[in-house]
This record gives structure tokens, sequence and C-alpha cells, in this order.
């Protein structure tokens, strides 16, 4: 028996694609915290406010992970209400980490250049923080517009007199199908600006960082701070190579989540774009997956050899705190909030291959 193509083949892509999605970022979100732990400068000239900002990103994605296992496992309905609630919240979570990333590299970017006396006022931490926060409005105000029942077909949603939103749960939940196109478009042109910030930040850096390097003269005339900041920060510190690490990997899964969406929209009856469909669909899924292993597993095993980053860990996976706090001190809340971020982490690479494993088993059966 033939396959029903191409809808089990890019489900099985939109899996793939979507938990290496909320796993990329979560990691890359924790990666952020171990980079706070392995420099003690970049501690000091980076506040802990962005810590307090990816823990609620990675409690948002973590909700969203967990319901998406319920709803796949029958504990919750799959009905199209609830499938809209799920991707509501990942959306939401996508769009805070990728924004908080923006925000926290343009603060790496501010350290490590001289501003004029003009500019300091419109170019400080404060309004980077304040325009985190608006990021976390705009991102969940996007992300409930569905719920509301906006960006959604019309024979998908009704409203009764009392302005109550009523679903049409009498098929299966399928995001394709339910939300509107014009939805998926506007997503796809946010996640791709913020993606480009992410890059162009990244550039500059990098761009700074050659300058400083070329006129050890112009590094010496900056005010010693600064100049303390521009080693911390953009020098040759490992922490930042994680952390872009992270980073580029989630930017990269990004614009692999976005080339599905289309290719959902733009599906055709036609053997031959049948065909194409499934290829793609394939070849997006093994992509996504051998960038997500290389990308995230090569710094979680580099941070196990951070010996007080073992020590964290070992303490918190067998329940044993004693001595806990002198052997880390001042570090104790960060390297228990790395620690269980890590934990989470591996618990979703398992959950990922056992889900992809069940997956590939169903659709097996099915061809």
């Amino acid at each position: 028996m033939d396959l029903q193509p191409p809808d089990s083949v890019a489900k099985l892509s939109l899996v793939c694609i979507e938990i290496a999605m909320v796993a990329a970022n979560v990691i890359g979100n924790g990666l952020v915290v171990i980079s706070f732990i392995k420099s003690p400068r970049l501690r000091k000239y980076l506040p802990y406010l962005w810590l307090l900002h990816l823990a609620f990103a990675n409690f948002l994605l973590g909700t969203a992970f967990l319901y998406h296992v319920l709803m796949y496992f029958g504990c919750v309905e799959s009905q199209r209400q609830s499938c809209v609630i799920r991707f509501a919240i990942s959306i939401t979570a996508l769009l805070v980490s990728l924004s908080l990333l923006v925000c926290l590299a343009t603060h790496v970017f501010v350290l490590s250049v001289k501003f004029s006396f003009s500019s300091k006022a419109w170019v400080s931490a404060r309004n980077l923080h304040f325009v985190g926060l608006v990021g976390w409005v705009c991102a969940s105000a996007f992300g409930v517009l569905p719920i509301l029942g906006v960006g959604v077909r019309a024979d998908n949603v009704s409203s009764s007199s009392t302005g109550t939103v009523l679903w049409n749960d009498s098929c299966d939940c399928k995001i394709a199908n339910v939300l509107c196109p014009w939805y998926f478009y506007l997503l796809s042109v946010i996640l791709i600006s913020l993606a480009t910030a992410i890059c162009a930040v990244y550039y500059l850096i990098q761009r700074q960082l050659k300058l400083r390097r070329n006129s050890s003269a112009s590094l010496s005339a900056i005010p010693q701070p600064t100049s303390q900041a521009i080693i911390a920060a953009v020098g040759s510190d490992k922490a930042l190579k994680t952390f872009m690490l992270a980073s580029v990997s989630s930017v990269l899964c990004v614009v692999a989540f976005v080339s599905l969406i289309v290719q959902y929209l733009q599906q055709s009856s036609g053997s031959a774009q049948d065909f194409c469909h499934r290829g793609l669909s394939w070849l997006g899924s093994i992509a996504v997956l051998a960038l997500f292993l290389h990308s995230c597993l090569n710094p979680i095993v580099y941070s196990f050899r951070l010996g007080a980053f073992r020590k964290s860990f070992s303490a918190v996976s067998t329940g044993r705190f004693t001595g806990f706090g002198n052997a880390f001190e001042t570090n104790l809340e960060l390297s228990f909030l790395a620690t269980v971020t890590l934990l989470v982490s591996l618990l979703m690479l398992v959950f990922m291959a056992f889900q992809v494993l069940l997956v590939a088993m169903n659709f097996k059966t099915i061809a």
C-alpha cells in the first residue's frame, strides 16, 4: 500500500523539526547560563537579569514540549483547540528566546563599542532589558491570537452569542489545516527577521573584534573598564564561542522550519510534486537532526570537562548537596540552574529519540 503523500512524511518532518527547535532553544539558553559559570569576567559585565528571562523562556518551552508528549500518547485529546494551544505556547517561547538572543548579543556588542555621549542615552543595558520585555509582550500577543480565533480558518472556529470562541474539534490536529496562510507567512517573516538580526549582530561583534586586533593603539586609548569588557565579551573566550554556537544552531533550525512551512502551504496533487515534497521532507529532517546533534551535543560534552560543573551535575543528579555551597560559593544558583537545564535537555533528547522511533515505526506500518 502506497503512502498518502505527502502528509505522512511531512508529518514526520514537522515532528522532527519542531522537537529539534524546542530542544535546541532549551539547550541554547542553558549554554548561555553555562557560559556565565565558565567566565567570571562575563558575569561581571552582563547582569543576571538575562538569566531570569531565559529561565522563564525555558519554562514555557518545557511546558509546550510536555504538552506535545501528552498529546502524542493520548493523555490529552488531539483536538484542534489543544493543538493550537500547544502551538501558541511553543511559538511564544521560540520568539521570546530568539528576541532574548538578539538583545543579549546586542548587549555584548554595546560593551565592545565606545559610543558617543549623545548615543549613550539610547544604547544602554536598561533599554535592552526594556526591549526584552517588549519582546515578551509582542510574542505573547502573537501566540494568543490563534487561541482567540484570529488567524484561524473560518470552518474551524465560530463565535457564540456571548462572544465565546467555539472550536470545531471533529477532525484531528493539523496545524496547516487549522491556521490561515497569512499567519504562517507573518510568522516566517518574523522568524527570518530575528535570525537576520542575530547574524547581523554577530557580524558586527566579529568586525569590532577584528578592528581591535588590527589596531592595538585604539584599544589602549579606550578607558580600562571598556577594554576589560571587550576582552571578557568578544575576546578569545570559550564562553562566547559556546554561546554563538548554540545561537547559530537555533537560527538554522528556524530557517529549516520556515522552509517546511512554505512547503506545507504549497503542496499540490501531482505525483512529481508529491515525490519532490517527500524528498525535501526527508532531507530537511535529516539536515536538522544532524545540525542539532553536531551543534548541541558537542558543547554539552565540553561542559562535562569543567570540574565544577561535573560536581554540580553529580550533586543534583544524586541528591547529595553536602558541601555543594562551599564548592561554588556565590555561584550556587548559577551552577544549580545550569545543571537542571542540562538534565532537562538530556531528558528531552531521550524523548526526541523515542518519539522519532515511534513515528518511524508507525510510518513503516503505513507503508
